[in-house]
């Protein structure tokens, strides 16, 4: 069986769609892409629940994409939301932030998510390429990617 992808850019048209792959458990439900997104993580003593740490990422992650101020790629299986990449410039992920100087001209690529009925199924690669296009159309050109080890590597342009 082949399935046939299709992604769509973070916006306030797709915010549902990312509300739907978000709060269908997976074990990302609490975290709604912001970990690197909001810099140093906040004292545990703040948020006794991961409930808790839910409410407050999902209301701050709907202003960000309200603002502009988050991207992102959802990928699509007939019409489902089925995976997602986060992308952005190193000023809107601070996460990773060395010295500002050093990171300017960079983009960051930091979280995949792949519903579980759709992993190993060529999703996070589709997600990727679609990031990388989306990044080259700025005409930044460094991109850094969060692993295990920190890597910069250049777009063919």
């Amino acid at each position: 069986m082949t399935l046939n992808y299709r992604v769509e850019e973070l916006s306030e048209r797709t915010w549902p769609d990312f509300e739907k792959l978000f709060s269908g458990g997976g074990g990302w439900n609490f975290c709604w892409c912001l970990a690197h997104q909001r810099g140093p993580h906040r004292p545990r003593r703040e948020f006794r629940t991961r409930a808790e740490v839910s409410v407050q990422n999902h209301q701050l992650k709907k202003k960000l994409v309200q603002q502009g101020q988050a991207h992102g790629i959802l990928v699509y299986a007939d019409d489902e939301p089925v995976g997602w990449c986060q992308y952005g410039p190193s000023d809107e992920l601070v996460g990773f932030l060395n010295s500002l100087e050093e990171d300017r001209e960079r983009w960051r690529i930091t979280c995949f998510v792949v519903h579980k009925k759709y992993r190993r199924k060529g999703v996070a690669g589709f997600a990727l390429h679609a990031a990388l296009a989306a990044i080259h159309a700025t005409s930044l050109t460094t991109v850094w990617a969060a692993g295990g080890q920190p890597s910069v590597r250049s777009c063919p342009t």
